[in-house]
């Protein structure tokens, strides 16, 4: 499919799902409804994780998009990560993921690397009890795709990359997304019409990782089995618990 006809479709999902979260948070308000609009968001969001591949060239059309075209599939991937809105976070949810994302872009359009970017995009990533805290992974997401789509040289991307993960202690995780990506691209789910210098890319920053990998834990090069499983299988119980759906309210969700 073309470029631009999968962003037309995917601004047209996000579009959908933000008036059905919408529906389902007036309903919340009025009191009425309430356990219908949660299952219907629920049934979208999980047909949603059964089509991951469409989230995964969202994130792709977002290592190249243009500020004025980011809104929609950032949308969708922070509805992605989290979809319940518990406790009414998803403004402030949505409002990170975009502050993410501005501070990825000026790493790779900025030369030489702005120390300050990096900081602020390594606290981002550290894991934080605040609701409001977008997921790592998501952000993770963000940044290993402009790493490999991003028109940036691969020593630059590479230099980002390595800072980033190595900063954030997520360098197992980032072999994992890279892992998931490299799946999803041999299932043509690839955007690129240089889909042989993207695999070169993969392949090279794999490389680099596997070496951080081997460097920092050398008695155990395999640590991130587990959350490979996690990334490259969305519809988990684990991925279902996380999001929220079947948790319990918390007495500072109201």
């Amino acid at each position: 499919m073309p470029q631009e006809a999968w962003r037309h479709h995917l601004n047209w999902l996000s579009c959908s799902l933000q008036r059905l979260t919408e529906e389902e948070e007036e309903g919340d308000e009025d009191g009425s409804r309430s356990t219908r609009g949660h299952l219907r968001v629920f049934e979208a969001w999980f047909l949603l994780i059964q089509c991951a591949h469409w989230v995964q060239v969202a994130v792709q059309l977002l290592a190249t998009s243009q500020p004025e075209d980011c809104g929609p599939p950032l949308w969708l991937l922070t509805f992605y990560h989290h979809p319940t809105n518990r406790g009414h976070h998803r403004a402030s949810q949505l409002v990170h993921a975009k502050e993410a994302w501005d501070h990825l872009r000026s790493l790779f359009l900025a030369h030489p690397l702005p120390v300050d970017r990096v900081q602020s995009l390594v606290t981002l990533l550290s894991p934080k009890p605040q609701p409001t805290s977008p997921s790592p992974l998501l952000i993770l997401s963000l940044l290993v795709n402009f790493c490999v789509f991003f028109q940036q040289s691969l020593s630059g991307s590479t230099e980002i990359l390595q800072t980033v993960v190595n900063r954030s202690g997520l360098v197992n995780e980032a072999v994992c997304v890279l892992s998931s990506l490299e799946l999803r691209l041999n299932e043509d789910s690839c955007l690129s019409s240089d889909t042989n210098r993207v695999h070169l890319r993969i392949k090279a920053l794999q490389n680099t990782l596997t070496h951080m990998c081997a460097a920092l834990n050398p008695a155990n090069t395999h640590t991130h089995t587990h959350t490979q499983t996690l990334i490259t299988e969305p519809c988990s119980r684990k991925f279902i618990l996380d999001a929220g759906f079947l948790r319990a309210p918390l007495q500072n969700d109201k």
